[in-house]
């Protein structure tokens, strides 16, 4: 069923509002356990109020706000102990869909790993190129066929990359040394190399997990 114009508009609302939530949360604008009031942050950013509840319901899917009974919607706290335990998950995980993957990879879907990796050497802001990165590790895990696997993986992935928007910051050198072992995990998964690319997605998980644990001392 197609969305009507309304509909379209709303969503549209929906996101810039999330977005901008994201980025003032973030930059510590909703310190602490300052709750969301929906009426105040509708009238500052002059919408109505159902585009905030949907950006709020948004946020608090990737992780970024709970809500309490009797305290409304909070920013959620994050610890060392979360992320820890979300990159431990990430790494036992993965691996199960790569390792059911990478079997079943014929042209078509080569193909379709190639173009996702060459759209996401392409993006050149730090949140495009997180939605750009998880496109390709879908493109690629998609061949399994393991949708449970998958729905576990992106479920945790909302919970993880809330720790990576707030503590990486991109440079130069950063971004060189992604694009490079991101190069070899998509070398070893074209060449059907299931014990090289587990160790590649290690290697890499490893270097971004040591990024956000030097911020969170």
């Amino acid at each position: 069923m197609m969305e009507t114009e309304s509909e379209l508009a709303m969503t549209s609302a929906a996101d810039a509002c999330a977005e901008r939530l994201r980025e003032e949360i973030v930059a510590g604008v909703y310190a602490g356990a300052r709750s969301f009031v929906i009426d105040k942050v509708a009238a500052r950013l002059g919408v109505s109020h159902t585009p905030v509840r949907e950006a709020v319901r948004k946020l608090e899917a990737e992780g970024f706000l709970d809500y309490h009974r009797g305290k409304g919607v909070v920013v959620r706290a994050v610890t060392r102990d979360e992320f820890e335990e979300l990159v431990e998950i990430r790494k036992a995980i993965e691996p199960i869909a790569l390792r059911a993957a990478l079997p079943r990879f014929d042209e078509r879907r080569a193909a379709a790993v190639r173009d996702s990796f060459a759209q996401w050497t392409a993006t050149a802001s730090a949140r495009d190129s997180m939605d750009a990165h998880r496109r390709l590790l879908q493109t690629i895990y998609a061949a399994s066929g393991h949708v449970r696997t998958i729905e576990a993986i992106e479920k945790n992935w909302r919970l993880i990359n809330r720790f990576h928007v707030f503590f990486w910051r991109v440079d130069a050198s950063v971004r060189a040394k992604e694009i490079r072992l991101n190069g070899a995990l998509l070398d070893r998964c074209l060449a059907a190399d299931v014990t090289g690319a587990v160790a590649a997605f290690h290697e890499l998980t490893d270097w971004g997990a040591d990024l956000v644990r030097e911020r969170l001392k």
